[in-house]
């Protein structure tokens, strides 16, 4: 049995106001980011700002007709009741090239036509001073030349654009700033951030800013999408470019929903929001509600040969139900819930014992508490795959360096997936921190 250690959380004594993982699996919140309609939305919504959802099903009198109103009916759909849309504020631009058949935009992604039909992309020959009459919207990387003329391919998640001939050219699109969206939604008291989008810098951003509020032990996952269009001769060569145990990368990409397109990371993002915390979390085989059908379609034998990816067949079936990281200790999404909610239990009850006594003894004795309360539950959140004569924890706690300091080493075995986490703590006064992964 392999051995892994949970990742670095340092933070004062002060935790964040609602720590999400304290909640035994009562919240279900979610919160969206992605585009929505400025030119139709209620006058009260404000792009880069946190605005609850109402009317889940039909939010197009919030968000106009766009994805986030699209994307709620989704979610709720899949079981999230508490919805929060952050829009991603936008700008329109234009960008030129000469002597070329390609450019590679300055912002991207740009809004994509084919979800965002109120954004157009515009290429316009400036020597003949017409649009190009024909926009393919592909999903390769790199875009190949289209091999029609008047025409050109746009990659929206990259932000490559590929002419039929050399020329000179405009390029006139729309893109989002994700990153003000994304640092409103990490403030909220969600469980997941649904951030709209299969862009790889913002799929960074975002797991850089659950990172850091993780270390004031807030707790969130990001559910984003797989590069759009794998077709089923790829799916074994892709490989998520974020391997995070904070990241949900679903594929395939896209699909249809009640009103128009949507991206299928919604739907997985709601049904996994709404499951409890511990073995009865998981989502393994589930079917998705409110898609019409999904763009790109799996059997089951080819969607679990992704490699750290939560894949639907083509009936909707959540096939593998997994996290992008590389350990498999960290796979399992409910494991990886099971793993942060013991972490924040841990960290309550050394925190408690920060401010008192400094008796080792104690400390020990608090944090068994934890572990054999969290075996004791049913179904437990602890436990071993098959009945062993072991416990599926261990305590160990001595004095540091400084008498006035306690390390403690406890690990855990998240029911029932039988791969050991170590989380290692140092106590004191005025402070609690976990120790760095290994």
């Amino acid at each position: 049995m392999s051995s892994k250690s949970y990742q670095s959380e340092v933070g004062e004594l002060t935790v964040r106001p609602v720590p999400t993982v304290s909640r035994s699996g009562g919240t279900n919140a979610v919160a969206v980011i992605g585009g929505y309609n400025k030119s139709t939305a209620n006058a009260s919504v404000t792009a880069g700002e946190a605005t609850a959802v109402t009317n889940p099903v039909d939010a197009s009198e919030q968000f106009g007709n766009s994805e986030i109103a699209r994307v709620s009916a989704v979610l709720t759909a899949n079981g999230a009741n508490d919805i929060r849309a952050v829009p991603v504020p936008e700008t329109e631009m234009t960008e030129s090239v000469t002597g070329s058949d390609s450019i590679t935009l300055s912002h991207a992604p740009i809004f994509d036509p084919q979800l965002h039909p109120e954004h157009d992309v515009v290429v316009t020959d400036t020597a003949s001073g017409t649009s190009i009459s024909s926009i393919n919207y592909v999903y390769t990387d790199p875009v190949q030349s289209p091999t029609s003329t008047d025409t050109a391919n746009v990659n929206p998640v990259t932000g490559e654009v590929v002419m039929d001939a050399s020329g000179d050219y405009e390029v006139t699109y729309t893109y989002g700033d994700y990153q003000t969206a994304i640092d409103t939604a990490k403030n909220l008291p969600v469980r997941y951030l649904c951030v709209l989008t299969e862009n790889e810098g913002v799929k960074a951003s975002a797991i850089a800013a659950v990172a850091d509020i993780a270390s004031d032990f807030d707790f969130k996952r990001v559910v984003t999408g797989a590069r759009p269009e794998i077709q089923s001769t790829d799916v074994g060569s892709y490989v998520p470019s974020q391997r995070s145990w904070r990241m949900v990368e679903v594929a395939p990409a896209r699909a249809g929903g009640a009103n128009g397109p949507v991206r299928t990371q919604a739907a997985v993002a709601g049904l996994m929001a709404s499951q409890p915390i511990g073995p009865d979390g998981s989502t393994l085989f589930d079917t998705v509600s409110g898609l019409t059908g999904v763009n790109t379609e799996y059997r089951a034998s080819t969607a679990t040969g992704f490699d750290g990816v939560t894949s639907l067949t083509r009936n909707g079936k959540i096939v593998q139900a997994i996290t992008t990281s590389e350990s498999a200790q960290f796979q399992n999404v409910y494991a990886t819930e099971i793993i942060d909610r013991l972490a924040l239990d841990l960290f309550s009850v050394a925190e408690s014992y920060a401010g008192g006594p400094q008796d080792i003894g104690d400390l020990r004795s608090l944090l068994r508490g934890v572990c054999q309360s969290a075996t004791n539950q049913t179904p437990p959140l602890l436990g071993f795959a098959r009945e062993v004569d072991a416990r599926p924890y261990d305590v160990e706690v001595s004095i540091g360096v400084d008498s006035g300091i306690a390390n403690a080493s406890v690990t855990i075995v998240p029911s029932p997936i039988a791969e050991e986490v170590n989380i290692n703590l140092t106590v004191a006064d005025g402070f609690v921190s976990f120790g760095t992964a290994e």
